[in-house]
């Protein structure tokens, strides 16, 4: 990359007057005189290359994320994806809501501090760079509903499996669903996002969107960020206080909170901004189920 920087040199004529009333200056031409013009340039390279996760509510923080994303690359690029986790639950004949955990990165360095893990909200980094600000919108899908591991690969639907196959009539929501606060950007140029809706997800079917920008909007690097972890001054002693009491969580699911403190294998958050729910006639096997999510990215022609 070529930068070019201009210097300029000011004269200042500093006049000391003691008592002295010193007559305004008056623009005079010289004899033979003349005037002439000069350019000024900056030179910008084409960058498409991969842009990297960032703290989506500090853009200028690069994070590494426990699980890496897959990239579509490109000047209107999906650049991270996180992957969800549910935790563990146990084989029950009652309707459960699971709740998925929040997402742990390493920030390199921070405050003079070495490598450290954070806990982020599960989210989705979008970046425009192309010349022309024409506007996006960002939809998902869930491919296929929650399917048994050990399914045959030849079974994509639950018409075709057997009880316990799939995690029949369960139903995967997003709420709190926010973009970046941290870009400092004009009103006007933010995208829209699908704040205060919730978006339950049909297998086989895509959202409406999730976040959209219109012409004029939506240019550089944005985030659609599902929740929040929690603050710090909520302890993990308040909340299993609160669990000993009978466990209303249900502040913390208003405020789309999620809970940091179950985390460890054969654990599952007590709430969350996203929610995986299981009807009580789900057959179940005693097994891991899992399921993919596309997420596209669209053009939006000029208004």
């Amino acid at each position: 990359m070529l930068v070019t920087l201009l210097k300029s040199t000011i004269l200042v004529l500093l006049t000391l007057s003691i008592n002295t009333t010193v007559p305004p200056a008056v623009a005079t031409t010289l004899p033979g005189a003349g005037s002439t013009t000069n350019t000024a340039k900056i030179i910008f390279e084409k960058d498409d290359l991969i842009v990297g996760p960032v703290d989506p509510d500090n853009p200028y923080q690069p994070i590494i994320p426990e699980q890496p994303g897959q990239p579509t690359g490109g000047l209107l690029s999906i650049d991270f994806v996180s992957n969800l986790y549910f935790g563990q639950g146990s084989i029950d004949r009652i309707d459960r809501t699971y709740y998925a955990r929040p997402m742990l990165a390493t920030i390199s360095k921070k405050n003079g501090k070495e490598a450290q893990q954070e806990f982020f909200p599960n989210f989705v980094q979008i970046t425009d760079r192309r010349p022309d600000v024409e506007g996006w919108m960002l939809s998902v899908r869930q491919d296929m509903q929650f399917r048994w591991v050990g399914a045959s690969p030849d079974v994509t639907g639950e018409a075709e499996g057997r009880p316990g196959d799939f995690l029949a009539g369960a139903r995967l929501t997003f709420s709190h669903g926010r973009t970046t606060t941290g870009h400092n950007r004009p009103d006007e140029t933010v995208p829209n996002y699908a704040g205060g809706v919730s978006t339950i997800l049909v297998p086989g079917v895509l959202s409406a969107p999730v976040l959209s920008a219109n012409t004029g909007q939506g240019k550089g690097t944005w985030h659609y960020a599902v929740g929040n972890p929690l603050p710090p001054e909520i302890t993990e002693d308040m909340l299993d206080e609160i669990e000993e009491g009978g466990g209303d969580f249900s502040k913390f699911i208003e405020a789309g909170y999620y809970d940091n403190y179950r985390m460890d294998k054969g654990q599952a958050p007590r709430f969350g901004p996203i929610t995986l729910h299981v009807p009580r006639i789900t057959a179940q096997r005693s097994a891991v189920y899992q399921s993919l999510f596309t997420w596209t990215l669209s053009d939006v022609p000029r208004n």
